[in-house]
C-alpha cells in the first residue's frame, strides 16, 4: 500500500484490491481442489470390460470345445472308423473360424482393460499410492517381453492396497492389503500363457497312425489351454468389478473429506460431501 496516500481514497482501494487478489492467487489449493477433478469413477468403464470379458470366456470356451471335438475325431480315423470328409472339413473350419474370433475379442477386450487399468491407476494414486508401479506401468507393463507376464498383476495389486480403508487407518503411507483375486487371476494367467504358447504342429512322420496321435495330443493341449484362457476372462471379470467397486468407496471417502472445488460435481450416484464454508474474499 501507498503510505502516503489519502485513507478511503480509490487509489487505495485499487491498491488493496489487488494485493487481496495477488495473495488469494498465491494460496496453494486445498485437498480438495488439488485432487478431486483427477478422480476418475470406473463404474461405466467397469461395466463395458466385463461385458468384452464375459464375451472373450464364451469364445475361450467354445474354441476350447472345437478343439476337444477335432481331436475326438482324428481319434476315430486312426481307430479305423468311417468319418466323412465333409465333417472333416467342418472341423477344421471352426477351429480356424474361432481361432480368428479368439484375436479379435482379445485386440477389443485388451484396449479396453488397458483403459480400465490405467484409470484405475490414476485414482489410486489420487488415494496415495505414490510408491507403487504408477500409470505409466498399467500400459508399459504389457509390452515387456517375458516381464509381461508379472508386471501387470504387480501394477494392479500395488494400486489395489490403497483402495483398503480398514488397513489404511494404521499405515496410511504403506496402505492397506492388496486384493487376493489379482493373485488368483495372476496365477492363472501366467498358467493359461505357459500352455498357450507350448502349441505345436505335428511333423510328418514315418507313419499315418503317429501323425494322427501326435495331431489329437497337439489339439488336446490346445483345448487345455483355451479353457485356462476361459477361466482366466472370468478371473479378470471377478477382478474388474470388485476392484472398481473397491476403489469407488474410497473414492467417496475422500470426496467426502476434502471437499470439493468450486464447478466440479461428484457422480449422481455418491452421497454429497459436508457442506464447506467458503474461503474469506
Amino acid at each position: 500500500m501507498d503510505p502516503f496516500a489519502v485513507p478511503g481514497s480509490g487509489h487505495s482501494d485499487g491498491r488493496d484490491s489487488r494485493d487481496r487478489a495477488d495473495r488469494t492467487a498465491a494460496q496453494p489449493p486445498s485437498p480438495g481442489q488439488a485432487y478431486a477433478p483427477r478422480i476418475r469413477p470406473l463404474s461405466g468403464l467397469a461395466a463395458a470390460v466385463t461385458v468384452m470379458l464375459a464375451i472373450a470366456a464364451v469364445v475361450d470356451i467354445a474354441a476350447a470345445g472345437s478343439m476337444f471335438s477335432r481331436a475326438s475325431l482324428l481319434d476315430d480315423i486312426r481307430a479305423g472308423g468311417f468319418v466323412d470328409e465333409q465333417r472333416a472339413q467342418r472341423a477344421d473350419e471352426l477351429v480356424a473360424l474361432l481361432s480368428v474370433a479368439q484375436v479379435l475379442v482379445v485386440l477389443a477386450t485388451g484396449v479396453v482393460f488397458l483403459v480400465w487399468q490405467f484409470r484405475h491407476a490414476k485414482n489410486a494414486q489420487v488415494l496415495g499410492s505414490d510408491r507403487a508401479l504408477g500409470p505409466g506401468w498399467a500400459i508399459g507393463g504389457w509390452f515387456i517381453p517375458i516381464a509381461n507376464l508379472l508386471l501387470p498383476a504387480i501394477q494392479i495389486f500395488g494400486a489395489s492396497r490403497f483402495s483398503d480403508l480398514n488397513e489404511r487407518r494404521h499405515h496410511p503411507a504403506q496402505g492397506g492389503r492388496g486384493a487376493g483375486v489379482v493373485v488368483a487371476w495372476a496365477i492363472m494367467f501366467v498358467a493359461a500363457s505357459i500352455v498357450s504358447a507350448a502349441r505345436w504342429a505335428p511333423e510328418p512322420a514315418g507313419s499315418i497312425d503317429v501323425w494322427l496321435r501326435q495331431a489329437a495330443a497337439a489339439d488336446r493341449v490346445v483345448g487345455f489351454g483355451d479353457a485356462m484362457l476361459a477361466v482366466t476372462a472370468v478371473l479378470a471379470l471377478l477382478m474388474v468389478r470388485s476392484l472398481s467397486a473397491r476403489q469407488e468407496v474410497a473414492l467417496q471417502a475422500f470426496f467426502r473429506a476434502a471437499g470439493s472445488p468450486p464447478g466440479w460435481r461428484a457422480p449422481a450416484s455418491w452421497d454429497a460431501p459436508p457442506e464447506t464454508s467458503a474461503p474469506p474474499a
